[in-house]
C-alpha cells in the first residue's frame, strides 16, 4: 500500500518542523524516506501523527519544539493524545530540538503557520521538558538553524551505522588500561551468543578512548544493557563455576567444542584481569589515602580505626562485574563507600566522596568549571543520563575528536544545563561550554 507516495514497509524518518535541505538530503542518501508533520495543529491532527507509527516503519523522529508546541503539550485538550505521542516517540530513536533562549532571539527560521499567543514561560517549558525527561527522550538545544541541521545529520549518521551507545574512557580513569581487554571479550561474547551484527569502533587520542557500540541487527540500548548484564554473569561464572558457565552457553545452542574453548579462554583471561585490577586498585587506593591524609589532616585523626582514611584502606578490591558496569553502563563510583563514609560532619563526608570520585575517574586535574559541571550531572542527572553526559564532558574537552562529535556533546550539555539551572552559576557554565568549544 502507498500513502502520499511513501512505501509502508520502507524505513521512515518522521520530521516535525525540522525539514532542512541537509537533513532531507541525508535521509535520501541513506535510501530511507521521510514524512513531514506539524505540531502547530489541532488535537485531531496529532492523532494522525500517532497513526503514522502503525502505518509506516518509523525508525526515528526529529522534532523542533517552539513556543506554540510548548503551550499545546500542557493544554488539557491535548493531554491524552500528547501522552500517546510521547510514548510512540520514546519507542524509536529520537532527537528533540528546543531553542536556547539564553542565546538571544530566534531569527533564522521560516515563519510557522501558527504563532503562540505569547512566549512559553520558564515554568511551562520546565513542565513540558519534564514530560520528555520522564520518557527519557533525547532533548538538545540549538541557537541557529545550521546547528540543528548539523546535529540532525550527525544523528542520522549514527542511526545509519546502528549506534547504540558512545562511551568515553579517559586514560587517567581507574582501570582504563584494562578496558580494551574487556571490550574485546564483550565483542566476542556477543558475536558468539547470537548478535553477529554487533561491533565496536574505537577512537584513541592522547587523552582517552571513545568507544562506539553498534549493531546491524537492531539491538536497542535496553537490549545492550541486558547483554552486558548477561556478560557480567557469564564472566563471573567462568571464575566461580565453570560447569554452570558451560551449561549457560549450551542452552544458547553453542556446540560442546566451542563451549569448552570459550570457557577456558574466558576463565584464564578473567583471572588475569582480576589480578591486574586488584593491583591497579591498590595503587590508586594508596594515592587516595595519601591525598586524604594531606587534605583532611586538620579535620580528622587518620590514626583512628573508624576514620575515612582507614575505612578506605580496608575496602576490598572490586569484582569483575563492578568494572564491567562501570565502563559500559555507569561510572566507576564511590557509591559503595557511601554508607561506610557516613559522618555527622557533612562537609567531611562530601569532601571524602569528592576526592574518591575524582581519583577513581581520573578527574583530579580538571578545572573548577569542569568539576562543577560533573558534580551537577551526578547530582541532577537521571540514571541513564549520567553515563552519556559525563562522556559528553570528556568528548567536549578532547580537541582531537571530530568537531561534529564535540558539537553534539556541547548541545547535550547545554540542554541539560538549561533544564536544571536558572541561576548565575548556570549561565557561567553555559558561557564556559561555548568558550571551550570555540564559539
Amino acid at each position: 500500500m502507498d500513502f502520499d507516495g511513501l512505501e509502508t514497509g520502507k524505513p521512515t524518518v518522521l520530521l516535525i518542523a525540522t525539514v532542512t535541505d541537509g537533513i532531507t538530503s541525508k535521509i535520501k542518501s541513506s535510501e530511507w524516506q521521510y514524512k513531514e508533520k506539524s505540531l502547530n495543529s489541532s488535537p485531531e491532527n496529532w492523532v494522525t501523527i500517532c497513526d503514522l507509527f502503525s502505518q509506516f516503519k518509523i525508525m526515528a523522529v526529529i522534532i523542533r519544539i517552539d513556543d506554540s508546541a510548548y503551550h499545546r503539550f500542557i493544554d488539557p485538550d491535548y493531554s491524552q493524545v500528547a501522552s500517546e505521542l510521547l510514548r510512540n516517540i520514546s519507542e524509536v530513536k529520537n532527537l528533540i530540538f528546543t531553542f536556547d533562549r539564553r542565546g538571544g532571539e530566534e531569527r533564522d527560521l521560516p515563519e510557522l503557520p501558527y504563532e503562540a499567543p505569547f512566549p512559553a514561560s520558564d515554568d511551562i517549558r520546565h513542565k513540558v521538558e519534564n514530560l520528555f525527561r520522564v520518557r527519557e527522550l533525547n532533548l538538545v538545544t540549538y541557537r541557529r538553524t545550521s546547528e540543528m541541521t548539523m546535529s540532525g545529520i550527525a544523528f542520522l549518521a549514527d542511526l545509519e551505522i546502528g549506534l547504540i551507545l558512545r562511551v568515553y574512557i579517559p586514560h587517567s580513569q581507574l582501570w582504563s588500561s584494562q578496558s580494551s581487554r574487556l571490550v574485546e571479550l564483550l565483542r566476542n561474547y556477543l558475536t558468539l551468543t547470537g548478535s553477529p551484527g554487533f561491533s565496536i569502533s574505537e577512537t584513541t587520542t592522547s587523552s582517552g578512548r571513545c568507544c562506539e557500540f553498534r549493531s546491524r541487527d537492531g539491538m536497542t540500548l535496553q537490549g545492550f544493557k541486558t547483554s552486558v548484564e548477561d556478560f557480567e554473569e557469564f564472566v563471573n561464572l567462568c571464575v566461580r563455576d565453570s560447569l554452570a558457565a558451560e551449561n549457560q552457553l549450551l542452552s544458547l545452542g553453542l556446540s560442546k567444542a566451542a563451549t569448552s574453548e570459550m570457557i577456558n579462554r574466558y576463565s584464564t583471561e578473567a583471572r588475569r584481569l582480576l589480578l591486574d585490577l586488584r593491583q591497579e586498585k591498590e595503587k590508586r587506593m594508596l594515592s587516595i589515602t595519601h591525598r586524604l591524609e594531606a587534605e583532611l589532616s586538620e579535620l580528622v585523626n587518620s590514626n583512628s580505626e573508624d576514620s575515612p582514611v582507614n575505612i578506605l584502606r580496608m575496602k576490598a578490591a572490586p569484582s569483575v562485574s563492578h568494572v564491567i558496569s562501570g565502563f559500559f553502563l555507569n561510572q566507576i563510583s564511590a557509591a559503595a563507600l557511601d554508607n561506610d563514609l557516613a559522618s555527622e560532619n557533612q562537609f567531611l563526608t562530601d569532601r571524602v566522596r569528592a576526592i574518591v570520585w575524582s581519583e577513581l575517574n581520573g578527574e583530579e586535574r580538571l578545572s573548577t568549571e569542569e568539576r562543577q559541571l560533573l558534580q551537577l550531572i551526578r547530582s541532577r542527572g537521571g540514571p541513564d543520563q549520567v553515563r552519556v553526559l559525563v562522556s559528553a564532558v570528556h568528548e567536549l574537552l578532547d580537541n582531537q575528536l571530530p568537531r561534529s562529535t564535540r558539537q553534539n556533546a556541547m548541545q547535550l550539555l547545554r540542554a541539560f544545563l538549561s533544564q536544571v539551572t536558572t541561576d548565575v552559576s548556570g549561565g557561567l557554565l553555559l558561557k564556559w561550554l561555548e568558550r571551550v568549544f570555540g564559539l
